[in-house]
């Protein structure tokens, strides 16, 4: 924990920096993943339990990419309030 705190008290652009790096590749990750679950859904036979549970990871991870959109706006628009 305190060498968090020195890593944060010493370079916070460039944590900020790789915080958003990995905020980004995140997204991307959950981008992917809903894309995938999509097609795979597509695929698998209409109203199976294949399909609802390939729909519910589809849902997620879409529900996943919002928030970390939502999380690099807040960190690209610093002062405006939650």
């Amino acid at each position: 924990m305190a060498d968090t705190t020195k890593v944060m008290a010493e370079a916070p652009s460039q944590l900020e920096e790789r915080l958003e790096d990995g905020l980004r590749c995140s997204f991307s990750a959950f981008q992917q993943l809903a894309t995938l679950f999509f097609v795979a859904k597509n695929m698998a036979p209409e109203h199976s339990h294949l399909c609802k549970l390939l729909e519910l990871g589809w849902h997620v991870a879409g529900d996943m990419e919002n928030h970390v959109c939502g999380i690099l706006d807040q960190l690209s628009s610093p002062g405006v309030p939650e």
